[in-house]
């Protein structure tokens, strides 16, 4: 009895295709937004402490790229980044006294900070302020 073999050329470009993708674009699979975004801020000081959990092996190459801080809903600033300081969780601080012109935040104010990934995806932080009593 004669077996008759059909090769199945989509099938093989389909697979060749996919190792040449993962082995040319190794960061794409191990790409991650970052896990998460704390808040807490200091009334006194006027600051924004801001950590930031993103694990990477190559945080030269996958990192948190932009940080966006928010008030309210309306945007206080954009901060760009070309690495990020450590390989999991790290924290930047910010003086947000110099974005906010009307009033120092309130009971109630809503801050709102986004963390991008390099590579793909972000994840926000809320934070509401609550009088001190």
């Amino acid at each position: 009895m004669k077996q008759i073999f059909h090769k199945s050329a989509p099938a093989h470009s389909i697979l060749f295709l996919f190792f040449i993708f993962f082995f040319f674009y190794p960061q794409l699979v191990s790409a991650h937004s970052p896990e998460n975004v704390q808040l807490e801020y200091d009334s006194s000081s006027q600051t924004l402490k801001v950590t930031i959990t993103h694990n990477t092996s190559s945080p030269k190459t996958h990192f948190v790229k932009s940080v966006i801080i928010k008030k309210n809903g309306s945007i206080l600033s954009r901060n760009e980044y070309d690495s990020q300081p450590a390989r999991d969780t790290f924290t930047y601080v910010y003086d947000v006294s110099s974005y906010i012109y009307d009033v120092s935040p309130q009971d109630g104010d809503t801050f709102e900070v986004t963390a991008n990934c390099s590579i793909s995806g972000d994840t926000t932080g809320t934070l509401i302020i609550k009088k001190e009593e």
